[in-house]
């Protein structure tokens, strides 16, 4: 794995060998490339992982922190409202549409332009943290969750969870309440 001037492997041999394949297949001047090998420093696994982890962070961060600026008055911070409120419902855009009588383009343009992804995203992003948030208290069950968060189905709910945090709820949960 190569991480800005980073990597997981020991044998630069190898690595050297890896870049000149791309290079080679891209057509491209490897002279550049093959000076800085000798500059690029081993790092573990685990220390890249970290990286990429404070990476995720910062990322979240200023996603969040531009969800935070919404206007209390504006109509983004209503939707946002209404949607941490009806979480539990199925939350379709023509309902949202309905609700707040505007079009559907409106919608997709005030949720991009204030959560920064489409707003059915924005929906799955709220279960998702609300998912999370529930699962820190430990007499939840999985499936108490999956209802709490608007997913009736628990087998759909773990492949939703999994496939946006990269392990199943029960693990999230036991690694979470584990570390604190």
């Amino acid at each position: 794995m190569l991480f800005g001037q980073i990597t997981d492997s020991r044998d630069k041999t190898a690595l050297l060998s890896n870049i000149e394949g791309a290079i080679r297949q891209y057509s491209l001047n490897g002279d550049t490339l093959r000076s800085c090998i000798p500059k690029i420093h081993y790092r573990t696994e685990e220390y890249i992982e970290s990286i990429a982890k404070l990476l995720e962070m910062c990322a979240n961060y200023i996603w969040l922190n531009s969800i935070i600026s919404i206007k209390k008055e504006g109509i983004a911070f209503s939707i946002d409202l209404y949607i941490k409120e009806h979480i539990r419902d199925s939350l379709t855009v023509p309902e949202l549409c309905h609700q707040f009588n505007i079009g559907r383009t409106t919608l997709y343009e005030i949720s991009k332009n204030n959560f920064g992804c489409s707003i059915n995203e924005y929906i799955q992003y709220q279960r998702n943290e609300l998912a999370k948030d529930l699962l820190m208290q430990k007499d939840m069950s999985v499936a108490e969750v999956a209802e709490a968060v608007g997913i009736k189905d628990t087998n759909y709910f773990i492949r939703f969870f999994k496939k946006r945090n990269g392990c199943t709820p029960k693990a999230w949960q036991k690694e979470r309440i584990i570390a604190y």
